[in-house]
């Protein structure tokens, strides 16, 4: 994504030799510090005469600086230029500065990178990883933010086919969406892509229903996380909508992929109540198309499509109100029995898979220069109906059915109000209301008090939240801590925190009864992590190094009387049977993180991290958990050429994780009941490896062609294994091969 930057910045100063320039850069709308901001020092002939970057605090400090400076440049990724000019008149006036950046909302072009790099641990908020179209983790993600989620530390993916996120072993599940900080439905399409029961995930799918256009930023907090729903274990995968409708382009973008079209438009500058300014985006599949034209790919049907609407109601100093919503809707997963060789996939089964989602809802943000706040409402809904037709039997020759239907809707409102007394203490306050269900509603409240102080290079931050769930009315608190102490570009971080997670309303639907449905109790966990960061070292200060140990105890797990665990995920779960939260698990291990600019356009990450999760049966017995990889392993470089109204962005990312542990077939129920049976114990696959591209070429400067390719060395990674009837044999299913995506933008 190209951005134009800028900003004009009225403020004469004057410079002389040896004259110190210090001062701060300071987020406009949160006033938190932005970190590793670059600094440029020109003369009055705009030649470039030296730089500097901000630190771990967002200070920066330089002297000795040439009497003859004209102008000083602030640039950081997502925000907009500042320039200052220097003027003979305005002498001793550059020491304790403090500059506000003001965040960039145009756009102009196809996701790509800006001259200065990402960092992944380089954002205000403790744990907080922030995704822009700026990041340089998109490579073969096709502009799903949560894709890029593959590129971080101990987290990687279930399948190909999915954007699941599986983080330092803990299942996808366990992992929470929301939309401007209130909780959502899963908001994926194919949610049963990458699932080898054909049926629908509790957080993941084939597309997420809000294209990256939608989007002002991506955010995933990680446990142990802060200042956000507490509502899940693993994770919270927070969508924030657009913020600044009326400086986006309108747009058009034809590939592979599908069709989209954006419409951004002002209405209105007058202050007060009224429409000002609205945004509209439509995709629709071109796999669909090419299906409604008689094309096949692979015997499957695919289709899906968005309508996505965002409504600006007020503009009133820093207040905005939004009115947003989406619906999307798609039909997958059909096989075709007009050819002999495909009459065994599934079972002998046609599949229809259907689904249906909505999200309408308000988001109220009002951002002072000591005090932020922001209160979203929305109500959300997800229908999936999985038909699996049986043509014939192996062995009888019968035929039949069956129909399963995944209903729920939910209801959420999240409020945060963060006041900041004076320079070194702030104050966050929460409050989290959730009703969900189907027939039954389950209602969830939570309230948090955060406080953050700041003395001497010390940050506390302690943490306080009190939980209620309608869900044998349970009540109790939860508490956390953050300590930070900074040495020069060094930093020593400890952090705990207590959060739990109620039942999925999918678990809810496979219950027995309503007796079984109340004996589930909250998910609860302890997590613990100590990190160790060094910033700006080498020779030219564009290293950035952490490690990182981590510990999760996860408890009142629920497990099926068959002895399946929800830990490893819901594909077992039988659809009606009873549970009991006898369950626990543990995850702990070891991260490392290596950063590193190579130079003005381009940047190099690597990180590795080796762990352990495991099940704890009632004997204490431990179990490899599912999704044990036992280490993931990441290496990106991106590189950018820049020419007169054109570039080309270049970005190359490889991952590399062990292979999951699979349930085991039992090969005489399979014989017995013709289909996949599978047993409780487990078996592990091949290790996981993939070489991911992209490519974008912008032109004319409102023109770009972008290529994706997932998988560019071809690796079939080991999927899962099934029962095949006419090989009366176990054979193992693999994952996706390469995927290359071609497609076309064009601005207005």
């Amino acid at each position: 994504m190209r951005y134009i930057l800028i900003i004009i910045f009225s403020c004469f100063c004057s410079l002389s030799y040896g004259q110190k320039i210090s001062g701060k850069l300071i987020d406009r709308e949160t006033l938190e510090p932005i970190l590793f901001a670059t600094i440029i020092f020109y003369d009055k002939q705009d030649s470039l005469l030296a730089g500097s970057i901000t630190d771990s605090n967002g200070a920066f400090s330089t002297d000795a600086i040439s009497s003859d400076v004209g102008k000083i440049v602030f640039q950081y990724v997502g925000y907009n230029t500042l320039e200052m000019v220097i003027t003979p008149d305005d002498k001793n006036k550059l020491d304790n500065l403090i500059i506000y950046l003001d965040r960039d909302y145009t756009v102009v072009g196809c996701p790509i990178i800006l001259e200065y790099a990402y960092h992944y641990f380089s954002t205000s908020q403790p744990g907080e990883i922030s995704i822009k179209g700026s990041h340089p983790g998109l490579a073969a993600t096709f502009d799903d933010p949560s894709r890029s989620m593959m590129r971080y530390n101990s987290t990687s993916t279930a399948n190909d086919q999915a954007n699941s996120i599986v983080y330092r072993g803990m299942p996808p599940g366990f992992v929470k969406w929301a939309l401007d900080g209130a909780e959502i439905v899963n908001p994926n399409h194919l949610s049963n892509a990458g699932t080898f029961s054909d049926r629908s995930s509790a957080s993941a799918g084939g597309v997420l229903s809000f294209p990256f256009e939608t989007l002002e930023n991506y955010f995933f907090y990680p446990n142990p996380y802060q200042n956000i729903n507490g509502d899940a274990i693993a994770g919270i995968s927070n969508l924030e909508g657009i913020q600044n409708i009326e400086q986006r382009n309108s747009f058009i973008k034809l590939g592979f992929l599908g069709l989209e079209a954006a419409i951004y438009e002002q209405i209105s500058t007058k202050e007060g109540l009224g429409i000002k300014a609205i945004a509209a985006h439509y995709r629709y599949s071109f796999v669909g198309l090419l299906n409604n034209l008689g094309v096949s790919f692979d015997n499957e049907e695919i289709a899906f499509q968005d309508l996505f609407l965002r409504v600006q109601l007020l503009e009133e100093e820093n207040k905005k109100l939004f009115v947003s919503y989406s619906r999307a809707s798609s039909n997958n997963r059909r096989i075709k029995l007009d050819e002999p060789e495909r009459m065994f996939i599934q079972d002998f089964s046609d599949i229809d898979f259907d689904s249906d989602m909505y999200t309408l809802g308000l988001t109220f943000v009002n951002h002072k220069e000591d005090s932020n706040y922001k209160s979203a409402s929305y109500f959300s809904s997800k229908r999936d109906e999985r038909n699996e037709f049986s043509v014939f039997t192996f062995q009888s020759g019968s035929s039949g059915s069956s129909w399963n239907v995944t209903d729920y809707w939910n209801f959420s409102n999240h409020t945060e109000y963060s006041f900041l007394f004076f320079d070194k203490l702030r104050n966050t306050s929460s409050l989290d209301f959730s009703v969900s269900g189907r027939s039954t509603p389950n209602t969830y409240l939570g309230f948090s008090e955060n406080i953050e102080y700041k003395q001497d290079g010390w940050t506390v931050m302690p943490q306080l939240r009190f939980i209620f769930t309608e869900i044998r009315n349970q009540a109790y608190l939860e508490g956390g801590v953050f300590l930070r102490k900074e040495i020069e570009n060094q930093a020593l971080e400890f952090s705990f925190a207590q959060h739990s997670q109620r039942p999925h309303p999918t678990l809810l639907l496979r219950t027995e009864n309503n007796t079984g449905r109340l004996n589930i109790r909250n998910t609860r966990s302890n997590n613990a992590s100590l990190g160790y960061k060094i910033f700006n070292v080498g020779s030219r200060n564009r290293i950035k190094l952490q490690a990182r140990l981590f510990y999760h105890h996860i408890y009142n797990i629920p497990v099926t009387l068959e002895g399946y665990s929800i830990y490893d995920g819901l594909d077992l779960i039988p659809e009606k049977t009873s549970y009991t939260n006898s369950g626990r698990a543990r995850s702990y291990g070891l991260e490392f993180n290596y950063d590193q600019e190579l130079g003005r356009l381009s940047f190099l990450s690597g990180n590795i991290s080796f762990f352990d999760s495991q099940i704890i049966n009632s004997k204490d017995e431990k179990i490899d958990a599912r999704y044990n990889f036992g280490y993931t392993s990441n290496l990106m470089i991106t590189k950018r050429f820049v020419g007169k109204n054109k570039s080309l962005y270049l970005s190359l990312a490889a991952h590399s994780r062990g292979g999951a542990f699979d349930p085991v077939i039992d090969l005489e129920e399979s014989r017995d009941q013709e289909k996949t049976v599978y047993s409780t114990e487990r078996e592990r696959l091949g290790n996981y490896f993939r070489i991911d591209l992209r490519a974008n070429y912008t032109f004319r400067k409102k023109n770009s062609i972008i290529l994706d390719m997932q998988n560019i060395s071809n690796r079939m990674n080991d999927s899962y294994y099934r029962y095949d009837p006419v090989a009366d044999d176990v054979l193992l299913e693999k994952q996706l091969g390469m995927i290359p995506v071609l497609s076309y933008k064009r601005i207005f």
